[in-house]
């Protein structure tokens, strides 16, 4: 019986050991999505990991590779369909039809369509068409937003969440019922892989009311996710949605190295010429926020 406790005890501290040494190698080297693009919009491939610059509390950091990311299998995209965001009802399916057309075949789609709560959700893998037809549907115009809510429950629709998953969100960035906190729904997304990009949409005939914008949170949230924002003033610049899409399909994955985080973590990075001197000619956007190695931990254990 003593023979057999201890041997039990020597598992289970094998077991910590094995699970401290995983831990702290996920934490040794992280992944982080990187765009970039020309003066035109395009994609520039065949970078490498030299043209990178990269620094984490003032002090340079290694970058280890470099490689094309995968393309989203998987994107949710969020519509607010609230009282401000009626005057774009035809609007949004030609939205809708400028991000398909970045996409393969292949990749799943889904939808959720908000006001003060969710009103609609067609689940991923469902035809475009449906998600077309849905997004086509009059609503009832009621004046509530639930923006951070939805954008929180679009990450357990995801869950458990994939390297490449991104939420698309049309909006026109106000919010005046949510429950959910700033605090709570950026530690959804920066505690994933999941990169949220917006679409806002700006309107001279309905101006949204003083205190009830919450765009430039979720703005600063996409990028710190690696996503994007597009902002769309009247609908000639409807191609820009398109842009966006296309950055989720065409992007790096930089492994790097950095020590053991807690929480999410603001670090640097830039293009550099042959010199060293920072590229001005190319549009950079990245995860500005490292995830917590408990985090990466946890989600390498799924």
């Amino acid at each position: 019986m003593h023979q057999a406790r201890i041997a039990s005890t020597l598992i289970f501290v094998l077991i910590l050991v094995g699970r401290g040494v995983s831990q702290q190698g996920v934490c040794q080297e992280q992944r982080v999505v990187v765009n970039v693009r020309d003066k035109r919009g395009e994609f520039v491939p065949s970078l490498q990991a030299a043209d990178f610059r990269g620094k984490f509390r003032e002090k340079n950091i290694d970058i280890h590779s470099i490689n094309a990311g995968p393309t989203a299998s998987r994107v949710l995209i969020a519509v607010d369909a609230s009282g401000s965001m009626s005057v774009f009802q035809d609007v949004l399916p030609r939205l809708l039809t400028e991000i398909f057309a970045s996409f393969p075949e292949t990749t799943q789609f889904g939808l959720i369509v908000f006001t003060e709560r969710i009103l609609r959700t067609v689940e991923l893998g469902h035809a475009r068409t449906e998600i077309l037809s849905a997004v086509s549907q009059p609503e009832s115009g009621k004046g509530r937003t639930t923006l951070r809510d939805a954008l929180f429950y679009a990450t357990k629709v995801l869950d458990p969440a994939r390297f490449g998953d991104s939420v698309i969100v049309i909006t026109d960035g106000s919010d005046n019922q949510s429950k959910t906190t700033m605090g709570t729904l950026a530690h959804a997304y920066l505690s994933t892989e999941v990169r949220l990009s917006v679409i806002k949409l700006y309107s001279r005939y309905f101006q949204t009311e003083e205190g009830t914008l919450a765009g430039a949170e979720i703005e600063d949230l996409a990028f710190e996710s690696g996503g994007d924002v597009a902002e769309l003033h009247n609908p000639s610049e409807i191609g820009l949605a398109r842009d966006l899409a296309d950055e989720l399909v065409h992007y790096y994955v930089l492994k790097i190295a950095l020590p053991q985080l807690d929480k999410p973590t603001p670090w640097q990075l830039e293009i550099v010429d042959l010199s060293g001197r920072r590229r001005k000619d190319l549009k950079l956007t990245f995860s500005r926020k490292i995830r917590p190695c408990a985090a990466l931990f946890t989600q390498s254990a799924r």
